[in-house]
């Protein structure tokens, strides 16, 4: 079976692409076809491949991910685990983080959704989700009572992880600081 050999096949799926690009552990996206989206990157993986010139950026990133189709979602999976060193160094201490990328998701009934049905995973990224105050207010109403804290930035992310980058909505900021 090949592949058609067109570049748009890099940029339909530039997103996952640059998802790939910044992962040093496998990475999820659910989808509701993950069979169109797997064709879809490893069309896009073999176009970047077969054209460094025109994809630099992409063009190892074949040779370090196995795109896998799982039922609801894909993986893009490191072929090669990263070796770990003899010598304990800081990093060996430091939990690797599975983190869940699922874009599409940009309300708060969404996010909440998600959420409660991917709460075993430690860490939750949703790319498309911009929420207001209110909104956020009342993520962090439930997020405080589930063991999860809320970073907003771009999208919105969801850590069992504490972490001092954890929103607080602004009248809890005042009180803990007055």
């Amino acid at each position: 079976m090949s592949y058609p050999k067109s570049n748009k096949a890099v940029s339909k799926v530039e997103r996952y692409l640059e998802g790939m690009l910044s992962a040093d552990s496998d990475i999820s996206w659910i989808c509701a076809d993950p069979v169109k989206l797997a064709y879809q990157v490893r069309e896009a993986l073999t176009v970047a491949q077969e054209r460094p010139q025109l994809h630099a950026k992409y063009a190892e990133l074949k040779r370090k991910f196995a795109i896998k189709v799982l039922p609801g979602k894909i993986t893009a999976a490191l072929k090669v685990q990263p070796a770990v060193a003899i010598t304990p160094t800081i990093a060996q201490f430091v939990k690797t983080v599975d983190r869940l990328q699922i874009p599409q998701v940009a309300t708060l009934l969404e996010v909440l959704g998600a959420a409660v049905k991917h709460a075993n995973m430690p860490e939750l990224y949703f790319p498309d989700a911009q929420l207001d105050a209110s909104s956020l207010r009342r993520l962090y109403n439930w997020t405080s009572t589930h063991e999860f804290h809320i970073i907003v930035g771009q999208g919105i992310t969801l850590t069992k992880q504490p972490t001092e980058l954890a929103y607080k909505p602004p009248m809890l900021e005042r009180e803990a600081t007055g």
